[in-house]
């Protein structure tokens, strides 16, 4: 009990800043594995037209390929993120695939309300990538605490 009023009361930063990233992990990770598991369900129709979103980048050959991997990037990649496992990785392919997303935006001509989430999750995903998942991760547990 004591320690419970010591830590809401005299939270040290460390502990903080680790609850925050594990917080934050979870609620994006959970919200982007959503996105993609509805894509999921959009079957080839679905993945044809994400996929011509490549063409953006000069990229215009198999749409359907691109737009499932866009998929897979966002379902695994919210996954991941939200235990903490391969978090730098898998946060690396998420800021691409939200890159992609807000040149799709912007061509369209969308209005900033449209594009400023993918400009948001990009943020996000980018000092996840920078970062890590931190102390509350599987990859703590698995790879930087055999290194202490």
């Amino acid at each position: 009990m004591n320690y419970l009023l010591s830590f809401m009361v005299f939270p040290s930063l460390a502990m903080c800043t680790e609850f925050a990233l594990l917080f934050l992990r979870l609620g994006i990770g959970i919200i982007i594995a959503i996105h993609g598991f509805q894509k999921l369900f959009g079957g080839q129709k679905t993945w044809s037209w994400l996929g011509t979103a490549m063409s953006l980048i000069g990229v215009k050959f198999l749409p359907t390929m691109w737009g499932f991997f866009a998929m897979l990037v966002e379902l695994l990649g919210g996954i991941l993120l939200t235990i903490g496992l391969c978090t730098k990785i898998a946060s690396f392919f998420l800021v691409f695939d939200m890159f992609v997303a807000i040149l799709f935006h912007l061509h369209n001509g969308d209005s900033f309300s449209k594009y400023s989430v993918p400009i948001s999750y990009s943020l996000i995903f980018l000092t996840f990538a920078i970062i890590g998942g931190g102390y509350y991760s599987l990859d703590y547990y698995f790879f930087v605490s055999k290194l202490i």
